[in-house]
Formats: C-alpha cells, structure tokens, sequence
C-alpha cells in the first residue's frame, strides 16, 4: 500500500490504494495520535494526484487541483481535498497541494456528496481554501492579492444553506444549523486568518455567539452533532466569554464521540491547545490573533510539515 503507485496500474486500482492510505491515517490518529496521522496523510499525495491524472476536468490552466470540479468527483479525491483543505486550517500549516479556488457552479451535476457526509458546501470549503492559500503565500512571503477578499465577502454575504426538505423537519433544521455554523466559521477564518484581526472584532464575536446557539440546536448524541466539531474549534480560538468558552470546549470535547476523528485530526486532542490559548494569551478573555493559535498549537501538538 505505501508502494509508490505505478504509471500503469488502472484507474480502480489507484483508487483502492487511495482509499487504504486514508484508512491508515485514520488508524494512525486513533493509535499514535495526530502526528502520526498526518504524516501518514502526507502519504497519500503522489497517489491523490496520479489519481487525478485520470480526470483532466479537475485540472486547470494553470496546473491546479480546481476544488469546485474534485468535490463533483470520484469520493476519494473529494475525501483528499476536504481533508487536505481543513487540516490546513486547523493545524496553521500550508496544504498539501496548492489549488484552484475559484468557484465553479456546475448546474448539470448537483451532487451533494460534500454536505451529506462532511456539512459543508462547495462555496464554503473553496472559501477556506482562499484564506489557506493567502496565509501559505504569506509564510512563503509572496505576493498576496486582495481581489480574494472581495471573493470571499461576497461569497459568504451571498450563500445560503441547502437541504432538501424531507419528512423529518428536526433533522431538517439541524442540518441546516449545521451549515450555517460552518458559514460562521468561515467568517471566523476570514477575519482573523486573513484579514489579520483580533479577536475582539465585533464581526468575529457576532460569528461566535451564532456558532454557539447553532450548536444548541443540534441534538446531543446525533450523527450531525459531529460535523460541528471543527466550527466549535474555530469558534473556541475566538470565544472570549467564558460561558462561551465552556460551551464550544464541551462540544470540542464531546462524550457522545470517543473515537471521533474528524478528517484525520482527533479534535478532543485539541482541548489542550484551547486550554493553552484562554490561559495564555488569551487570558481574562483578551483579545487573541489567528496566530496565537497557531502557536499555541504548536506549543501543545507540534507537527512537522
């Protein structure tokens, strides 16, 4: 499995491979923790993209994995790029690969894949895919364009959640809580991850008292209450009330999934990097910046790129 794929082993078979390296990461997080997990992760790269070498539609001009087209894809390349994409975020690491996040709607396959196994939309993961990508240009101290906050403004201003209605209306609502708090999340990674301010912006505070009333509306203990695991973890970064704090750390925390990985990370892991930043720089409830985080992150869970 963790032989480099050949150029000649069929489409099927790259899949299945792909699938395994997930599943091993997977297993990794829950046996060895999260350093394990995502070097095993980083694993899965070269046989993403020879995968994706069989799907000339996903690439675009300029050599890039487009988002928008792999969420309409095969369920391990979507697999990779939810994963890739979201671990960037909460880990404050660059991604994997760097890709094409311009938002493409494609009116003749309305898959809804994405929100049915991770709540989240396409308009919302290409989003963080932006503010990814403008923080990685940064690190790497490249030009940076600010046409992508227009973007992404816009964007998130303009979206509205999707459910298709069925004969359980409290599910129903829940799922429609749920991709409202991953908006909410966003606004959240937009304002401190890319247009670099605290904590105590009134937008940031407004997005963490919504993502923790949303979370009030998903039933303990349901399957959807998992998909608000790392919209909690945004939030908790921001959170500055204690009651908010104590709120988002018990869903971070939750009893109701012991194993729980989400996209490879454990987020219970993530209790003490929380910890570390409220006593911290965090203190008293000061204001906090998206890289205070990270460095507590590091200070708690160091990973290497």
């Amino acid at each position: 499995m963790l032989e480099s794929p050949r150029s000649t082993e069929p489409v099927e078979s790259m899949d299945g491979r792909l699938g395994g390296l997930h599943d091993l990461a997977y297993i990794g997080s829950i046996v060895s923790g999260m350093a394990v997990g995502y070097s095993l992760f980083q694993r899965c790269t070269p046989t993403f993209l020879q995968l994706a070498g069989f799907s000339p539609e996903l690439w675009s001009n300029n050599s890039t994995i487009s988002i928008s087209k792999a969420v309409q894809s095969r369920y391990e390349i979507i697999k990779f790029v939810v994963h890739d994409t979201i671990i960037a975020v909460v880990l404050g690491m660059p991604p994997q690969l760097h890709y094409n996040t311009t938002l493409e709607r494609d009116e003749e396959q309305p898959k809804r894949a994405l929100e049915l196994v991770y709540g989240i939309s396409p308009e919302i993961l290409c989003a963080l895919g932006k503010v990814n990508a403008w923080r990685a240009s940064r690190l790497m101290e490249e030009s940076q364009s600010r046409g992508d906050r227009g973007d992404i403004e816009h964007t998130l201003g303009g979206w509205s959640p999707f459910v298709e209605h069925t004969d359980e209306p409290v599910k129903d609502i829940a799922r429609l809580a749920v991709q409202e708090a991953w908006r909410q999340a966003v606004l959240i990674y937009f304002y401190m991850g890319m247009r670099e301010v605290n904590s105590a912006c009134i937008q940031v505070q407004t997005a963490v008292r919504q993502i923790v009333q949303l979370g009030d509306v998903v039933e303990p203990g349901s399957p959807l209450e998992r998909h608000l695991l790392i919209p909690c973890l945004i939030a908790g970064v921001a959170a500055r009330q204690e009651k908010h704090r104590a709120s988002l750390r018990n869903k971070v925390s939750s009893k109701s999934f012991p194993h729980e990985i989400t996209l490879v990370l454990r987020t219970s892991e993530f209790v003490v990097v929380l910890d570390h930043l409220w006593h911290g720089v965090g203190k008293g409830g000061s204001p906090v910046t998206w890289d205070d985080y990270v460095r507590s992150r590091c200070a708690t869970i160091p990973i290497t790129h």
